[in-house]
């Protein structure tokens, strides 16, 4: 049986798409979350000046059955944060200091997708990918390197990927996919216009649509059959941007991984090829 999602780290990925009312109650609980397990729902709209409906509809948001619900969630969660570098990079910070909070970031936003991501999810990715007749990998910007990457995994191992960081490019391979294929779109913010296109196009032929993002409310996962959302901070800054990044890197790279394993043999044999090849390319 799934474990009951971490309503904090719910809070936070889906922080930029609430309202003014809804970010209220929201900052209250992450910053107050010990607290809030005290509190009748009463007291805790007193304190917030909202009207009590205002946190059954904000529960409700979270697919949690009331606020008692919410105080169980938050009672169960760890009552001390782990204890990393992690903040905003200052200005008069050191060097070994701004290395400390980079890593620190990352290491957070990893540790906390682990416990976010659905599981089942990225189980029904790994089998529609390893079924398709055609993958396509499609990544615009900043997310063009991630697909890129993964894209060089499958192929040197078999699978029949193609990768399109182009959205002219894009949209016509999404334009000639059918049922037997599979398209996976990867944003960060989940809003990039030209893949979300993209995504459409290939749906509209048919084609199984995966997405990869770091916000639970985006549009991108209105168009996809499968979602995969890791966790990311409410906060789009630098720092917290390439973290989440390198989140998407490592759910890909999961990805990839149980896409060899699941043709072992013909896996070892192309990486045993592949790694005959790399070799004759570097210095001894």
């Amino acid at each position: 049986m799934q474990k009951a999602e971490n309503c904090i780290l719910l809070i936070q990925s889906m922080y930029p798409s609430f309202h003014r009312v809804e970010k209220k109650i929201a900052d209250y609980i992450l910053e107050n979350s010990e607290e809030v397990v005290t509190l009748s729902i009463s007291e805790l709209a007193k304190n917030l000046e909202v009207a009590e409906s205002s946190i059954v509809r904000f529960c409700k948001i979270l697919h949690l059955g009331g606020f008692g619900e919410l105080k169980l969630n938050l009672a169960c969660r760890p009552k001390e944060k782990p204890v990393l570098p992690f903040g905003n990079v200052k200005k008069d910070d050191s060097t070994a200091e701004i290395l400390d909070k980079v890593l620190g970031a990352s290491i957070q936003v990893l540790s906390e997708t682990r416990d976010f991501i659905n599981h089942k999810k990225f189980g029904e990715a790994v089998e529609c990918i390893r079924n398709a007749n055609k993958i396509i990998f499609c990544g615009m910007y900043t997310s063009s390197t991630i697909v890129h990457d993964a894209y060089m995994r499958l192929y040197r191992i078999g699978y029949p990927v193609f990768c399109f960081t182009d959205p002219y490019e894009a949209k016509i391979a999404a334009s000639m996919l059918d049922e037997n294929c599979v398209v996976l779109g990867v944003s960060h913010t989940g809003r990039t216009k030209e893949t979300i296109e993209t995504l459409r196009l290939a749906k509209e032929n048919g084609a199984k649509v995966i997405a990869l993002t770091s916000f639970v409310r985006s549009p991108i996962l209105d168009v996809a059959d499968i979602s995969l959302v890791i966790c990311s901070s409410a906060s789009e800054g630098v720092m917290e941007a390439v973290s989440s990044r390198i989140s998407h890197i490592a759910v890909m790279d999961a990805l990839c991984t149980c896409l060899g394993i699941s043709r072992y043999e013909q896996t070892t044999k192309r990486i045993e090829k592949n790694s005959e090849i790399i070799n004759k390319m570097r210095f001894e």
